[in-house]
């Protein structure tokens, strides 16, 4: 589970959505720090997402529970 602003977010659903979804919420400089060779990177996701702004968060899990 991953603590996205006080929500907790399993890790397989995160890892399960295309890069293109990440490209389209939280633009594409976060997509290529979050990937590796263009696939989506566990530890990457794990460490970077969390210290996003709270804005972004909110947004992302919005749009993440709407899918």
């Amino acid at each position: 589970m991953l603590d996205m602003g006080g929500k907790q977010v399993p890790m397989d659903k995160l890892m399960k959505l295309p890069v293109t979804f990440y490209e389209d919420v939280l633009g594409e400089d976060i997509a290529e720090e979050i990937t590796t060779d263009g696939k989506l990177d566990a530890e990457k996701v794990s460490t970077i997402l969390p210290t996003l702004p709270k804005d972004m968060i909110n947004l992302f899990c919005k749009k993440l529970y709407a899918v």
